[in-house]
C-alpha cells in the first residue's frame, strides 16, 4: 500500500509557498497595526496628563488662598509692588494673583448687590403694607365737624383732578367760541357791553371759615322789610351792570382772568352792604361765556329754584326760595324779586358747604338783554350783629340774546 506526498506536485508546492507568504505579511499587518494603536495611546495619555497637571496648576494651595483672602480684606485693590512681592511669597505669577483678585472683587460685589436686593424688596413690601394700612382707613375715616365720610372711594376728587378737568372745559369752551365767532351773525352783536364784553360777574364774596353757623333756621323776613329788600335788589342790580361793562381801573387784568381792585371797588360802591367785615376772605371772578340756549329759557332757568339748584348741582347742594316779593306774570320775569336761601359747595371734604341768604331779582334791560343779581340780606335777619360764615356782595349774570337760539 502506497501512500502518495502532498508536496510530490510542483502545483501543490507552489500553492503553499503562495499561502505561506500571505501568512507571513498578515503577521506583518497586525504587528504593525498594533504598533500604531500603542503610539496613539501613548499620545493620548500624554496630553491628558498636560491637561491633568495644566488644571492641577490653575488650584491655588490652601495656605496662599487664606494669605490673598487676609491681604484682600486690608486692600482689595494690589499695586504693582504688591502683586511682584506677593507673587515671590506664594509661588504665584503675577497674572495668576491678578486674576485672582478681580474675581475676588465681582464675587463681593455681587454679594453686595444681593444683600442690597434683599433690603429694598425687604422696605417696598413694608411700604406697600403701610399705604393698604392708610388707604384702609382713609376709606373708614370720618369728618370731625358733621361725622361724615371724608371721601368716597375712587370718586374722591383731588386737587389735580380738578384741574385737569378744569382746563378740558376751558379748551372745550375756547373752542365752541372759536367756531361760532366765524359765523356772520357774530360780527354785530344786538348789545355791546364795554370794551372787554363781559357778561359774567360774580363779585367780592366774602367768606369766613371758622366759628358756627349763626344762621343755621330759615328765616322769612316780615312784610315791612319788603320796601328795603326791593331797593336793595335795585342798587344792587345798578352795581352789577357798572361791575360789568367797566373794566380798569375796576378791574385787573392778569394772564387768564381778572381780578377785583378792592380799594377802587370800595370807593365807588362804598354803601350797599358796608365795609368788608373782619376775619373774611373776599374772592370776585368776571367771565364772558357762550351758551347753547335761548336766553328766555336760560332766565327762567336761574329763577326757577329747582331748575337751577338741578343745574348747578355740582356746586348748589341745596336751595329754597323763601318769599316771592314781586312775583312774575304770565311766565315774564322782569321785575320778580324773591328770597332765597342756598347752600354752595366745592367739590372737596376739606371745604365746609357757604350757606348764604339773599335776594335775587330778575330786569330786563332792553330787548334781549336780561340781568340776574344776588345779594345777601343777613343784616335783615335776627342776630345780625353775629358774624356770617359768608356774605355775597352784588354778584349775577347778565344775559345777551344770539342768533341761532344761543345767548351770551
Amino acid at each position: 500500500m502506497s501512500q502518495q506526498n502532498v508536496f510530490d506536485h510542483p502545483q501543490q508546492q507552489q500553492q503553499f509557498l503562495d499561502m505561506s507568504n500571505n501568512n507571513t505579511s498578515s503577521s506583518s499587518d497586525l504587528g504593525g497595526s498594533n504598533q500604531n494603536q500603542n503610539s496613539e495611546n501613548e499620545i493620548l495619555r500624554s496630553n491628558g496628563d498636560h491637561q491633568q497637571q495644566k488644571r492641577s496648576n490653575k488650584w491655588h494651595k490652601q495656605e496662599q488662598i487664606q494669605k490673598m483672602e487676609a491681604l484682600f480684606k486690608e486692600s482689595p485693590h494690589l499695586n504693582s509692588e504688591q502683586v511682584e512681592h506677593l507673587s515671590l511669597e506664594l509661588g504665584l505669577t503675577p497674572t495668576q494673583i491678578k486674576h485672582w483678585f478681580q474675581n475676588k472683587r465681582n464675587q463681593a460685589k455681587g454679594e453686595q448687590e444681593r444683600h442690597r436686593n434683599e433690603l429694598l424688596k425687604d422696605e417696598n413690601a413694608k411700604l406697600r403694607a403701610e399705604n393698604e394700612m392708610y388707604k384702609e382707613e382713609l376709606k373708614n375715616a370720618t369728618c370731625s365737624k358733621c361725622g361724615g365720610p371724608t371721601s368716597i372711594g375712587e370718586r374722591f376728587c383731588t386737587y389735580d383732578q380738578l384741574k385737569i378737568e378744569n382746563a378740558r372745559l376751558k379748551a372745550e369752551i375756547e373752542g365752541t367760541h372759536a367756531i361760532l365767532s366765524k359765523r356772520s351773525w357774530m360780527s354785530a352783536p344786538a348789545f355791546k357791553i364795554g370794551n372787554g364784553n363781559h357778561i359774567f360777574s360774580s363779585v367780592a364774596k366774602e367768606l369766613c371759615y371758622d366759628g358756627n353757623d349763626p344762621f343755621g333756621s330759615l328765616w322769612i323776613p316780615n312784610d315791612c322789610d319788603n320796601p328795603k329788600i326791593i331797593e336793595l335788589a335795585e342798587v344792587s342790580m345798578e352795581e352789577l351792570t357798572k361791575l360789568t361793562l367797566v373794566d380798569s381801573p375796576l378791574w385787573i387784568s392778569t394772564n387768564d382772568s381778572e381780578i377785583l381792585n378792592e380799594d377802587e371797588y370800595i370807593r365807588v360802591f362804598p354803601n350797599v352792604l358796608g365795609p368788608k367785615l373782619t376775619r373774611l376772605k373776599s374772592e370776585s371772578s368776571r367771565e364772558s361765556v357762550l351758551v347753547n340756549m335761548n336766553h328766555i329759557n336760560l332766565v327762567e332757568i336761574i329763577m326757577d329754584v329747582n331748575q337751577w339748584s338741578t343745574m348747578f348741582s355740582c356746586i348748589v347742594s341745596n336751595a329754597t326760595t323763601l318769599k316771592v316779593l314781586s312775583p312774575s306774570e304770565l311766565g315774564n320775569y322782569n321785575g320778580v324779586v324773591q328770597v332765597m336761601s342756598a347752600d354752595f359747595q366745592v367739590l372737596s371734604p376739606l371745604v365746609p358747604a357757604r350757606k348764604n341768604y339773599f335776594v335775587r331779582y330778575c330786569k330786563q334791560h332792553q330787548q334781549g338783554v336780561w340781568a340776574i343779581v344776588d345779594v345777601s340780606l343777613d343784616h335783615l335777619r335776627p342776630n345780625s350783629n353775629a358774624t356770617p360764615k359768608s356774605r355775597r356782595r352784588p354778584s349775577g349774570c347778565l344775559i345777551q340774546e344770539l342768533p341761532n337760539g344761543h345767548s351770551k
